[in-house]
């Protein structure tokens, strides 16, 4: 399995080179192709420049904030340690993980080559969600041997703590989340109601359902915003462009707005939306609101060099 550097691609443009440098640090270096043609994949730490970039911590085990954005979560990284641990792997790279998400991570950026985990076992075609939710349940709980690979193929790179599985339904990809042991079996329409509380407030949020169940009153589900059909959007969190390590506190409202108001050329819409959803935050009592749940769609505007 071992790989040194990967190939970084954007919409099948050829972006750069990600590869093992000094001290354990991820370097990366754009295509000339891409300097010409592209833009800063992270406007402040890679600008459009012919040099190697190195990362000046190790917040994202070595790699820079926007691959990091690329790797799945807590649960996620859970179920590709499990399916690596059935083959006998225990110990592999940062450079191996972004592998093995490949083309299928967050946003818009692919890795190559790829790492596939192979799995014999036959997959199944029409589990219910509720079957689904069961297969969570007993993957949190150890007993994950006939269900493992099933949730690894539709859990695609999965952010956050909780399960969740990719769910088509007429044309959408929604991103399906399921109860952890400590939630009430509520949790998926109190999450849903906290949704539309917040689109009533006049926030912006993405498009969220209740799929029904028989066992609860519902499972939440998102729309997936970064990708349309074929079509994949670059996104960035807020931990990625600023460097930062969501899981220290570290990032104030008022770094966010700023952020903001910087990304966005200081448009006003931009930044009473954000106020907003900070207001809402404070009222509402989330604690939720770390430094990775703030997402950017990076655009191609005058700031990123086009």
């Amino acid at each position: 399995m071992a790989i040194n550097n990967l190939e970084v691609y954007y919409h099948n443009k050829h972006v750069g080179t990600l590869a093992d440098g000094k001290n354990k640090l991820v370097a990366f270096s754009y295509t000339q192709e891409w300097l010409e043609s592209g833009f800063p994949i992270s406007p402040f730490s890679l600008p459009l420049e012919t040099k190697v970039f190195l990362p000046s911590n190790y917040n994202f085990d070595g790699l820079f904030g926007v691959f990091a954005d690329s790797l799945p979560d807590a649960w996620g990284r859970l179920l590709i340690d499990r399916m690596l641990k059935k083959q006998g792997i225990s110990d592999i790279s940062v450079i191996e993980r972004l592998a093995i998400v490949g083309e299928n991570g967050t946003g818009a950026l692919c890795y190559r080559p790829g790492i596939e985990i192979k799995s014999n076992i036959e997959r199944k075609a029409n589990m219910t969600i509720d079957e689904l939710a069961e297969a969570c349940r007993l993957i949190i709980d150890g007993k994950d041997e006939n269900v493992l690979d099933e949730i690894y193929h539709r859990a695609g790179s999965s952010g956050g703590t909780r399960p969740k599985v990719n769910l088509e339904e007429d044309g959408k990809v929604w991103l399906l989340k399921f109860p952890s042991h400590d939630d009430p079996k509520e949790i998926g329409k109190m999450e849903y109601e906290y949704m539309m509380c917040a689109k009533a407030c006049g926030i912006k949020v993405p498009n969220v359902k209740l799929f029904p169940s028989k066992k609860n009153i519902g499972y939440f589900a998102s729309e997936r915003f970064d990708k349309t059909g074929d079509n994949r959007k670059h996104i960035l969190t807020a931990s990625a462009i600023l460097e930062t390590d969501y899981r220290v506190p570290s990032l104030s409202y008022e770094t966010l707005l700023k952020l903001v108001s910087v990304i966005s050329m200081n448009d006003k819409k931009e930044i009473e939306n954000m106020y907003r959803l900070m207001c809402f935050n404070v009222f509402s009592h989330n604690r939720d609101d770390h430094g990775k749940v703030f997402l950017f769609l990076m655009m191609k505007i005058r700031i990123f060099g086009q």
